[in-house]
Order: C-alpha cells, then sequence, then structure tokens
C-alpha cells in the first residue's frame, strides 16, 4: 500500500488534480443520476458534477502539499539504514512513526516542523535503544558509551551533524579517530 501512495504522490500535481478531479467529477455524475431519479431539477446532475470537481480541487489545495511531505518524508526515513532496521524489526514502529508525522504537520507551523522531524526521529531511536539497553551485554554497553564519546568529541558542538549521525547519514557527519 505504502508503495502506491509513493508511487501516487511522486507524479507531478498537475495529474494527481486530473486524477481525482475526474474521480470527483464520475462520483457527482452517480449522485447527480441517482438524486436526479427522486427530485426532477433541470441540469441537476451537471451541477453537482461541476460542483464536485470544485470540492475536490479545493481539497487538494488544502492537503496535497502536506500529503506530498508527509509521503517523501516516510520515504527519505526508510531509506535510512537505522530506521530502515527499526521498521523491520519492529513494524508497528512506521505505524507509529507515520502517525506522529501526520500529527506534527497538523498542529505545527512550517518554521517548525524540520525541528519537530529532528525530535521524533531522535526521541524514536532513544526509545528503542533504550528498550534493549536494558538487557544488553555490560561490554556491548561499554562499547555504546566509549563510541559516543568519541563521536561526540569529534562532531564539537554541531547539533545538526550530531543528529545526522545518529540517524545513521553518515555522509554528512565528521569521521571521528577509530
Amino acid at each position: 500500500m505504502n508503495e502506491i501512495v509513493s508511487a501516487f504522490f511522486s507524479l507531478p500535481s498537475t495529474a494527481i488534480y486530473m486524477i481525482c478531479g475526474a474521480a470527483a467529477g464520475v462520483f457527482g455524475n452517480l449522485l447527480g443520476t441517482l438524486i436526479s431519479r427522486f427530485v426532477s431539477i433541470n441540469y441537476l446532475q451537471y451541477i453537482l458534477v461541476v460542483a464536485a470537481i470544485v470540492l475536490s480541487v479545493h481539497l487538494l489545495d488544502r492537503h496535497l502539499p502536506d500529503a506530498k511531505l508527509i509521503s517523501e518524508t516516510m520515504e527519505e526515513t526508510r531509506k535510512i539504514s537505522l530506521f530502515a532496521t527499526l521498521f523491520k524489526a519492529h513494524p508497528e514502529a512506521e505505524e507509529v512513526y507515520l502517525k506522529k508525522l501526520e500529527d506534527i504537520i497538523e498542529e505545527t507551523p512550517h518554521s517548525e516542523i524540520q525541528d519537530k522531524f529532528i525530535n521524533l526521529a531522535a526521541t524514536t531511536i532513544q526509545e528503542y535503544l533504550n528498550k534493549y539497553m536494558i538487557s544488553a551485554k555490560t561490554e556491548i554497553v561499554y562499547k555504546l558509551i566509549k563510541r559516543n564519546e568519541e563521536v561526540l568529541n569529534g562532531l564539537g558542538y554541531n547539533p545538526k551533524m550530531c543528529v545526522n549521525y545518529y540517524l545513521g547519514a553518515p555522509d554528512s557527519y565528521i569521521e571521528t579517530s577509530a
């Protein structure tokens, strides 16, 4: 299902408007035909077709940018190795993550969305890391702590690079000495 949604939203906006407008026109036509059997109003069917198309365009204007943003963000998130592993091991995590993305887009001003996305990614990873750290061997925990220390020293005071590192985007962080 995700592939179908992603493919749909990867179409140019004009194509999406045309497809939705055509579907709305068909729906308006069917509704007009159904109502005209009970009510005799001239041009009712045509009025309903036009109204359905106008309504679909209005709704698309309002929701298409957000839907595309959600789709693109989820595609990029799935490409990050850490999230790919997490979503494979915990399919429910992907559903929860998607729901939280939708909530962020609905409730957050556009100027703050990027920060909220980064926060969501970090808290999601931290949640599952904490879940498994309880049962991890002491040597593994120690290696993780030492590696985190090396990374933090290597990244200095650049929070964006720190987040990129922890999200598994290795091209965008500074290499540390081993």
